[in-house]
C-alpha cells in the first residue's frame, strides 16, 4: 500500500469532521516564484492530508507576505484620531500652546507646573507606530 493509498483510506474511514476548519502554511523558501521549491513540495504533502479531510487550506509565500506587510507598515496616510486627555509636567514657556496665567505671582520662563490637555482630535500624515497604534 502506498503513502498515498493509505491516507486515502485513513480520511475515507475517519469519524471526525473537520470540515469547518481551516490551515494556512506559510512558505518560507527563498526560490524564486514560479519556479518549484522542495519547501512547496513538502506543504503540498500536508496540505494535501488536510483537504483529504476536508480542512480548507490556503498558502502564502512568506517573501511576498513580508514585502506587503513592509509596505501597510511604513505606508504614510492621514486620517482623524483622538488622543485621550493628558496631565503633565514639563518645562514650558507660555506660547500658543501653554497659555495661561499665574496668580499674584510672575514665574520664570521656562518654567513648570502640572497641566492639562484636553481630548484632541485632529488629522496628520503619519506612519503607524507606538504613538499612533490603530487598524485599518
Amino acid at each position: 500500500m502506498t503513502l498515498t493509498e493509505k491516507l486515502d483510506e485513513l480520511a475515507d474511514e475517519s469519524q471526525w469532521d473537520f470540515s469547518d476548519l481551516r490551515a494556512l502554511f506559510i512558505n518560507c523558501t527563498l526560490k524564486k516564484s514560479p519556479e518549484p521549491s522542495h519547501t512547496q513540495g513538502l506543504a503540498d504533502l500536508a496540505i494535501s492530508i488536510m483537504e483529504k479531510n476536508r480542512v480548507k487550506a490556503d498558502v502564502v509565500r512568506a517573501v511576498v507576505m513580508a514585502a506587503g506587510v513592509l509596505v501597510l507598515a511604513r505606508a504614510r496616510h492621514g486620517h482623524l484620531h483622538t488622543h485621550a486627555p493628558l496631565t503633565h509636567d514639563h518645562l514650558h514657556t507660555h506660547d500658543a500652546h501653554h497659555r495661561h496665567t499665574h496668580e499674584g505671582t510672575v514665574e520664570q520662563e521656562p518654567h513648570s507646573h502640572l497641566h492639562t490637555h484636553g481630548a484632541l482630535t485632529h488629522e496628520h500624515p503619519h506612519v503607524s507606530d507606538a504613538h499612533h497604534k490603530h487598524r485599518h
